[in-house]
């Protein structure tokens, strides 16, 4: 078990805080179009993350992913000790990173390359058949990754992007005790295995796997289609009513 990272230490005990859902915004008019409502819950509502209304066979894509353990891949160097990821969907298995990432200029990209199902796709028929027939990803993915964290490892401090929007999802195959996702002026993520959530990832957050077990989830990125921009508005609505109720 890896020693806890006193930055890291003080930047969780700063989160909690906080509860989860201390600083959302309700919207001060009606919408006119689901396409206006979802943009304002993306972009305005201050969600740390939204839980959405949909199932995730989390049991069977967990043996699905742990029959292919040995594929995964350090994921953003030693400053994230135990954090290992794989594509299922992006440029190919090991090419974890946004494909506009600085580690990949030998690559030599000019424009963005096709991502499709990679080689480990076939290995993993729930999950795909998941993301294609009941997720509403028509519109088209981007990157889909496994992100495993090792017992003891963390994810230290970081935002991904300067924007502060819910513009990830982000699916709990399993979520050990011990395990936090802590979230700057947001508490922590109440995870709970098979969460699909749509998360603000602009938001400065941290993860640490204080349990002994890996810790596996899934990080959808991908267009949003109508159908998705419904189901959002949905489960806004859903916690809404469990806030008013609490």
């Amino acid at each position: 078990m890896k020693i806890m990272n006193e930055d890291l230490k003080k930047f969780i005990e700063t989160c909690k805080v906080h509860n989860h859902y201390d600083f959302y915004n309700t919207p001060e008019t009606d919408f006119e179009s689901v396409h206006q409502k979802f943009n304002w819950i993306r972009d305005e509502s201050n969600l740390p993350s939204l839980k959405l209304s949909i199932n995730f066979p989390y049991e069977k894509v967990w043996e699905e992913v742990k029959s292919i353990e040995h594929r995964f891949v350090k994921h953003r160097g030693e400053k994230h000790p135990g954090w290992e990821s794989m594509c299922i969907h992006g440029v190919n298995t090991e090419q974890t990173d946004d494909w506009r990432s600085p580690i990949y200029q030998d690559k030599g990209y000019t424009e963005k390359p096709l991502h499709t199902w990679t080689d480990i796709a076939d290995n993993c028929p729930v999950l795909k058949s998941w993301l294609s027939d009941v997720f509403p990803g028509e519109g088209g993915y981007d990157r889909i990754r496994f992100m495993m964290l090792r017992p003891g490892g963390y994810i230290f401090p970081h935002q991904d992007y300067d924007n502060r929007s819910l513009n990830a999802v982000n699916v709990a195959i399993n979520n050990p005790e011990g395990c936090e996702f802590a979230m700057e002026d947001a508490g922590t993520i109440p995870w709970m295995p098979g969460d699909v959530r749509a998360i603000d990832i602009g938001r400065k957050h941290c993860v640490y796997n204080g349990s002994s077990e890996d810790r596996i989830h899934i990080i959808i990125h991908g267009n949003h289609n109508v159908k998705f921009k419904q189901l959002v508005c949905d489960s806004y609505d859903h916690l809404l009513k469990n806030l008013s109720m609490a």
